[in-house]
């Protein structure tokens, strides 16, 4: 059950970042680096996955949802961390934020 519990949750995860890179990059999954906005995407995606398996699993109690929901908030911030200040920066890669 719990493996189960655990697939669900990563195919639900998996099948959303799809959608976003196929609509960020005009229908073709495997082109282009990652922008940042859509890195901006997958972060919310994992801050918002972590709080509703969260939520989950204080209605139904599970080590999978737990331990799930602490390893969704550590990529966030790790995604934040990393992509956001590093290597997306617009101020490091001089990258246009609007005009």
């Amino acid at each position: 059950r719990l493996a189960m519990e655990a697939a669900s949750a990563l195919f639900a995860l998996l099948t959303i970042a799809m959608l976003v890179r196929h609509a960020m990059h005009g229908g073709v999954i495997d082109t282009g680096a990652v922008t940042l906005a859509e890195q901006a995407i997958y972060t919310l995606i994992a801050l918002g996955a972590g709080a509703i398996l969260v939520a989950i699993d204080m209605r139904s109690p599970s080590s999978v949802l737990r331990y799930g929901s602490i390893a969704a908030g550590v990529v966030s911030a790790g995604l934040i961390a990393i992509q956001h200040f590093v290597v997306l920066n617009p101020l490091l890669t001089d990258e246009s934020t609007g005009t």
